[in-house]
C-alpha cells in the first residue's frame, strides 16, 4: 500500500475508499458487514434505541451466549470446535484474523490485513478463507483477492478488477471459482492450477459490461447455477453436465445461493423490504418457499449440517432439510452458522461475535418469551414517539417488529 504522506491525503482515502464501500454495502448484500435494521429506522443516539438494543442483548444472556469477541465483521466454523473470525478497526483500516478454541475459550491472532473488507468466505473444509478488500494504492482506489490457508497461516493477494464478491468455493473447498472472459474458470487452491469448467460461449449472451458473474456446484458437480446480474436483479443459468436445462429469473442475491442437495438449492427472491426463502427443485422446476416478507434474509446453509439459517426482521429462523422441521427464536443477529453438532452456533450481533446453544435456547424460552414482552413494550413506545423515528419507512418497521415480538409471545 502507498505511503501515506499528510493528513490530507488520509482524509482523501477515508473518504474514497468510504464512499465506494457504502454504495457496494447498499446495492449488494455482502456476506461481511452485520445490519443492525434498528439503527436504520430508529434514531440510534436515542434512549429507546439503546434501550431496545439492551434488552436484545439480555436475551443473548438468559440463552447463556458465550462472548467471543467485539467489532467482529464475519465468523464461521474452521472444525467442529474452532473458529475462523475477522476482528475490523474501521478507522485504521486494520483488520486481524483470529482462531478462536471453543473448549479453552482462547483467541489467538492470526494475521493482519489491510484495507475496508466487503466480503470474506470460509471453504468448507475450513482451511481456506477468500477475502475481497479495497485499498488506497497509487492515488486510486483499489480492489483485492486475499487467498489465506488458514492451516500454514500464510497469504496471498492478488489484484481484482471488482468491488464485488465475484468468487465462491467448490463444495469440497479445494478449489475455486472466477468469471474470466473464457468462461467460468476453476482454480486448485493448493497450487494454483487453472482450468475451465464452462465456457463462456454457453452464457456470454447473458452478461452485460455491469454484471456479476458468480458460479455454484452442486455437491456431485454435475449440476450448476450460473449466477449473472448485479443490483437485486439476477439470472440464474441451470447447467446440467455443461449444457443449460432451465433459468431461473427470480433470484435477488449472488451471496444467498446455496446447493441443498444433488437436485434443490436454496436462495433470496422477492424484492427490497419483502425478500423471500424459497427451495428450487431442479427436477421438477418448482419452487417452495419457506421464509417470507423479510427486510433481510440472510441465507445460510451448509452440507455439513444439513441446516439453513435465515432472517425474519432480524430474529433467528433455522430450517432442517433433512425433515422439513423448522426453529425459531427471539434471538437477533446475522451470519448464524452451526457446527457440525447441529446445537453450538456462531452468531453476530452489535457488532460482537457470540456462541450459542439450540438446547439452551430451547430449554430457556419461558424466560426470553417474558423478556421479549418488554421488547413489544418498548416498540410500542416507539410507536408513539415519531420524533426518534430516522425516515419514512420507520413506523411501517416498527408495525412489523411488534406483530414479530407479539407472536412469540403467543407460542
Amino acid at each position: 500500500m502507498a505511503k501515506i504522506k499528510s493528513k490530507s491525503q488520509y482524509k482523501r482515502l477515508k473518504r474514497r475508499t468510504f464512499i465506494v464501500l457504502l454504495f457496494i454495502l447498499i446495492t449488494v448484500n455482502l456476506p461481511a458487514r452485520e445490519i443492525i435494521l434498528d439503527s436504520i429506522y430508529i434514531k440510534p443516539a436515542s434512549s429507546i434505541y439503546q434501550n431496545i438494543i439492551s434488552l436484545k442483548l439480555e436475551n443473548y444472556k438468559i440463552a447463556e451466549a458465550v462472548p467471543v469477541d467485539e467489532n467482529v465483521i464475519f465468523a464461521d466454523w474452521k472444525d467442529g470446535n474452532n473458529l475462523i473470525y475477522i476482528k475490523e478497526f474501521k478507522d485504521s483500516q486494520i483488520n486481524y484474523i483470529y482462531e478462536y478454541e471453543s473448549n479453552y475459550r482462547r483467541n489467538t491472532k492470526l494475521t493482519q490485513i489491510n484495507g475496508a473488507i466487503t466480503s470474506s468466505l470460509l471453504s468448507a473444509n475450513g482451511k481456506w478463507l477468500l477475502i475481497k478488500t479495497i485499498t488506497y494504492t497509487n492515488d486510486k482506489t483499489q480492489s483485492n483477492l486475499i487467498i489465506f490457508n488458514a492451516e500454514k497461516n500464510t497469504m496471498q493477494t492478488f489484484q481484482s478488477g471488482s468491488y464485488f464478491t465475484d468468487f465462491t468455493f467448490s463444495p469440497d473447498g479445494m478449489e475455486y471459482y472466477i468469471h474470466s472472459s473464457l468462461g467460468i474458470k476453476e482454480i486448485r487452491l493448493s497450487d494454483g492450477k487453472e482450468k475451465i469448467v464452462i465456457p463462456s460461449n454457453l452464457y456470454k449472451d447473458y452478461v452485460t459490461a455491469d454484471s456479476v458473474v458468480t458460479a455454484h456446484f452442486s455437491p456431485d458437480r454435475k449440476k450448476s447455477a450460473v449466477i449473472i446480474g448485479g443490483g437485486g436483479s439476477y439470472k440464474c443459468l441451470i447447467f446440467k453436465n455443461s449444457k443449460l436445462d432451465y433459468i431461473v429469473n427470480d433470484v435477488t442475491s449472488a451471496s444467498e445461493f446455496f446447493w441443498i442437495d444433488l437436485n434443490s438449492f436454496v436462495y433470496r427472491s422477492g424484492y427490497t423490504a419483502f425478500y423471500r426463502v424459497e427451495v428450487f427443485n431442479t427436477m421438477n422446476r418448482t419452487r417452495r418457499e419457506i421464509g417470507s416478507a423479510s427486510m433481510n434474509t440472510n441465507i445460510i446453509y451448509s452440507l455439513k449440517t444439513g441446516l439453513i439459517t435465515f432472517l425474519k426482521e432480524s430474529t433467528l429462523c433455522v430450517y432442517n432439510t433433512s425433515n422439513s422441521s423448522f426453529f425459531t427464536a427471539p434471538v437477533e443477529g446475522e451470519d448464524a452458522r452451526f457446527a457440525a453438532d447441529r446445537n453450538r452456533f456462531c452468531v453476530i450481533f452489535n457488532n460482537s461475535l457470540f456462541i450459542l446453544k439450540k438446547s439452551i435456547i430451547e430449554n430457556k424460552m419461558f424466560f426470553l418469551k417474558r423478556n421479549s414482552g418488554k421488547i413489544t413494550d418498548i416498540y410500542k413506545r416507539t410507536l408513539e414517539n415519531s420524533g426518534i423515528f430516522e425516515n419514512e419507512f420507520s413506523k411501517q418497521f416498527v408495525i412489523r417488529k411488534l406483530s414479530l415480538y407479539s407472536g412469540f409471545m403467543k407460542k
